[in-house]
Order: structure tokens, then C-alpha cells, then sequence
């Protein structure tokens, strides 16, 4: 149809390309973001139903920040971390891309998010027919585990981009998030990007959890972690830290909480989404070595349990799904 494709959730005729953008930096989730044509477009393409919600959020910002980076073209290579249940595998495999789709071992401790179907196991799970054909699928996605922790250096040098969605704020402190965070950038080629979202506190700017199965990142944070990143020569995308004007920006969702939302509490935290892009610039042809320490961020103050937002989280992507 022309290079045009129909959504089969919402039936939507949807052109080859998304329609224009401003070129996304690092930012909050927005209500009002939740209703523009790009929110619709990469909804459609996904195969979600559209909702104002701050997952299904994260999906799409991830996307289109990689789609303005000119990373969603055959030949491209990608390494996705701690992809569950997401469709954006087999999107990127759409577009030509090969993607290695990485989750961590399911164990005793982990089976919370099998129990929430929010793990990967095989990469079946991670096929959408309504997305991407069988025979495509299975020659340019595969799957591995791996710990986000202690990621091999075999995947060093090997993508173009990679990507996670709120998977880093699960690694035990903020700090392991951070260390993560530039482990990817060593996965990247030269001029490759990382995009990545995380649970973010837009409550306080000191009070928060540090340490624990869920974490929740804070503007200081975030700020710190691209001084950091700066130093060692990667380029960070600078980061819009506000909140938006659109009234529902500051409604709370509290228990029982519904499929919607984009700010909720979570044990006296205001909690919200944030999107992180980097670069590993084209001329940095060798991975800095290790030299400015990462700070150590953790306390055991407000221990937020797994099987809360384990729950909590597959509750809302499946609905995003149904």
C-alpha cells in the first residue's frame, strides 16, 4: 500500500515514516505527550492500543529517538537489555535491523517477572506477527541472557545502538545503574547511541530509594551521571528536566492504580519516567579506560520490595497489549 502500513489494534493507516518531530533529548514523561501524532504513529507501528500511559511512553520515545539518529535502517546491529515482554525487538527487525535481545537468567529470584510475564526466556516470546513476518524474524533477532551487571566483553565494539526500558533502575543501586549505563556505551561501534528510560523521582531531589530491586533515580542523578559520562568523552544528549504544563502532569495515581497514569506514588515517592540518550562519538575509537570512579549511591532507606512493581508493571504492559 505505497510503503504504508494499517495497524491491526487500532486499524490506523500508517505512512512509512513518522510524522516530523523535534528531536527528542533527554526528558520526563509528559501527558501532553501522550497524544501527539509521533505517540500515535509509533503506538500503531508497536501494535498497542494508544493510552496515556508513561510505559508504553518509554517504548515510544525509545524508538523515535533512535529513528531521528538514523538507527532504524537494514544493516543496522542492536543489543537490547533486559527486554521482557517488549515488541521493540521485533520492530527494529522490521526495519532490517539484526538485534541480539538479552533478559536475565530466570532463577528463584528473578521469577517474580516470569510470574508477571515480564521476562524472556527464548526469542519467541519476543515475536509480533502483526509487526514483523516469521521467516524475518528468526534470521534477524536472537536472544541470549545476560547479566546487566556484568556485561561480557565479547559485546564490546559489536552495535550501532543499544537500548533498555526501565530495566536499569532493577540492578540494586543507582550507582550500578550508572556503571551499566556506560558498559553499553562500550557494546556501541564509534558514532553508535544508547537510549534508555528509567523510574525517575520527580518528588524530591534528595529523599528517595538508593538502594533495593527497585530503584528511583533523581535530577541529581541523572546530572551526575552525565558529568561523569562527559568526562570520559562520551556525548550526552542534555536532559529537559520539566515537568510539562498540562494540569495532569501533578495527578498522582495512588493503589489501585490504573493502566494510565504517568506520575504515581510508590512507598511516599513520587514517581515518574525518564528518557537518557548518549553517544559514543565517532572519533573515540578506543574505550576510555577506567580512571574517574563512579560514585557510590545506596543506602538501604525505603526498600521497595520486587513483587510490588513486578506486579504493578505487568499489570499495566499487559493491558497496553490487550
Amino acid at each position: 500500500m505505497n510503503g504504508r502500513t494499517i495497524s491491526e489494534k487500532t486499524g490506523w493507516i500508517l505512512p512509512e515514516e513518522p510524522p516530523p518531530h523535534p528531536r527528542l533529548k533527554g526528558c520526563i514523561v509528559k501527558y501532553e505527550d501522550c497524544f501527539t501524532p509521533t505517540y500515535y504513529y509509533w503506538s500503531g507501528k508497536l501494535g498497542m492500543r494508544t493510552y496515556p500511559s508513561r510505559k508504553q511512553w518509554e517504548d515510544v520515545v525509545i524508538v523515535q529517538a533512535l529513528w531521528e539518529r538514523e538507527c532504524l535502517q537494514a544493516g543496522k546491529s542492536a543489543i537490547g537489555f533486559g527486554v521482557g515482554k517488549e515488541r521493540m525487538a521485533a520492530l527494529f527487525a522490521s526495519y532490517g535491523c539484526s538485534v541480539l535481545a538479552t533478559d536475565q537468567v530466570l532463577t528463584p529470584a528473578s521469577q517474580a517477572w516470569q510470574d508477571t510475564d515480564q521476562l524472556s526466556t527464548n526469542k519467541s516470546e519476543l515475536y509480533f506477527p502483526e509487526i514483523i513476518g516469521r521467516k524475518d524474524f528468526d534470521e534477524r533477532v536472537e536472544f541470549e541472557n545476560c547479566d546487566m551487571n556484568a556485561i561480557p566483553e565479547r559485546y564490546y565494539n559489536r552495535f550501532d545502538f543499544t537500548y533498555s526500558a526501565c530495566s536499569l533502575d532493577h540492578l540494586g543501586t543507582i550507582t550500578h545503574g550508572m556503571k551499566f549505563i556506560e558498559n553499553s556505551l562500550r557494546c556501541l561501534k564509534p558514532g553508535g547511541w544508547a537510549v534508555h528510560t528509567t523510574e525517575y523521582n520527580v518528588g524530591s531531589n534528595e529523599r528517595t530509594v538508593e538502594r533495593g530491586s527497585t530503584v528511583f533515580w533523581r535530577k541529581k542523578d541523572i546530572e551526575l551521571l552525565s558529568d561523569i559520562l562527559r568526562q570520559k568523552g562520551y556525548y550526552v544528549e542534555d536532559t529537559d528536566f520539566a515537568r510539562g504544563a498540562h494540569p495532569e502532569n501533578y495527578v498522582v495515581d495512588h493503589p489501585p492504580y490504573k493502566p494510565n497514569h504517568t506520575v504515581l506514588m510508590v512507598s511516599k515517592h513520587t514517581i515518574s519516567s525518564i528518557l537518557f540518550i548518549a553517544q559514543r562519538p565517532k572519533t573515540m575509537t578506543n574505550i576510555p579506560e577506567d580512571g574517574i570512579e563512579w560514585p557510590v549511591i545506596g543506602s538501604d532507606d525505603g526498600h521497595i520490595h520486587t513483587p510490588f512493581l513486578t506486579r504493578l508493571k505487568g499489570s499495566i504492559r499487559k493491558r497496553l497489549r490487550d
